[in-house]
C-alpha cells in the first residue's frame, strides 16, 4: 500500500518514540508488536528519522552450503527485486547468523548501491563496517561493527523478517531514528500525525512545568498531592 508522499514527510517530522506513543493511543496492542525491542546501535544519531517501505532480506556471512552459481544468481534477483520496488525503501535484512556471526554483513559499496536504488536506510540485526565511507543521508541501525565481510551472500529476499523482535514484511511502512524502529500499520498511517501532535502537545505542558520549577503544577499533572 502506497501513501502520499505528503503523509510520509509529516510523519518523518516526528522522531520514533513519538510515533511509538502515537500508534499506543491509535491501537492498545501496539506495544506486543510494534518496535524494536533489542538493543541496536545507530550509525548516525543526528540523522533525521526516516519513513520508507521495507524491501527483506536474509543474509549470511558465514560460509555457504550453495554453489557459487546459485548464490550469484540470488544476489542478482536480490538487487533486481529492490530495485522495482516502490520506494521510499528502507533495507530490512536479517543476518541469520545473528550478532555473533563472523563479520558485516554491510558496508560502503553496498550503502552506496543501495542508495541508488532508492533505498535510505538499512535496519539489520547484524554488523556493518566503512561507517567512514557510508553514503550522505543513508542511516544505518545496526548491533555492532566488524572489519570484514567474511563470506557474505544471501539466503533469501522478499519474505518476512525479524529485526530485534520486530516482524516485518515486505511493503510495510516502517519509522526509524537514532531510537530505534516502528513498524506502522498502514489502516493507522494517516490518523498517527493527529495523534502524534496531541501526545506533544500534552508532554509539552508537563516539560514546561518541569523546567519551569513549577513543583505543584506539576504534581497536579500527575494527580499527586502537594507534599
Amino acid at each position: 500500500m502506497q501513501h502520499p508522499q505528503s503523509l510520509l514527510d509529516e510523519l518523518a517530522s516526528f522522531d520514533t518514540p513519538t510515533i511509538c506513543n502515537a500508534l499506543e493511543v491509535l491501537d492498545d496492542g501496539f506495544c506486543d508488536y510494534g518496535y524494536t525491542k533489542e538493543p541496536l546501535m545507530c550509525a548516525f544519531p543526528d540523522m533525521a528519522p526516516m519513513v520508507g517501505y521495507a524491501v527483506t532480506a536474509m543474509v549470511a556471512t558465514s560460509p555457504p552450503t550453495e554453489s557459487a552459481d546459485v548464490l550469484n544468481a540470488r544476489r542478482g534477483a536480490y538487487y533486481a527485486a529492490v530495485a522495482a520496488a516502490e520506494g521510499p525503501k528502507i533495507v530490512v535484512s536479517q543476518d541469520v547468523d545473528g550478532a555473533r556471526g563472523p563479520a558485516a554483513s554491510w558496508g560502503e559499496v553496498m550503502a552506496h548501491a543501495h542508495q541508488t536504488l532508492g533505498c535510505l536506510g538499512v535496519l539489520t540485526d547484524g554488523a556493518i563496517r566503512d561507517i567512514a565511507g557510508m553514503p550522505a543521508n543513508f542511516q544505518f541501525l545496526a548491533t555492532c561493527v566488524k572489519p570484514s565481510h567474511g563470506r557474505l551472500h544471501w539466503v533469501d529476499y522478499g519474505q518476512a523478517v525479524t529485526i530485534a523482535g520486530l516482524l516485518i514484511k515486505p511493503g510495510d511502512l516502517i519509522h526509524m531514528d537514532c531510537n530505534g524502529a516502528a513498524r506502522i500499520p498502514h489502516d493507522l498511517a494517516e490518523a498517527t500525525p493527529d495523534a502524534a501532535r496531541g501526545i506533544q502537545a500534552k508532554e509539552e505542558k508537563i516539560l514546561n512545568a518541569a523546567k519551569a520549577g513549577d513543583q505543584a503544577q506539576l504534581l497536579k499533572m500527575f494527580g499527586a498531592e502537594n507534599p
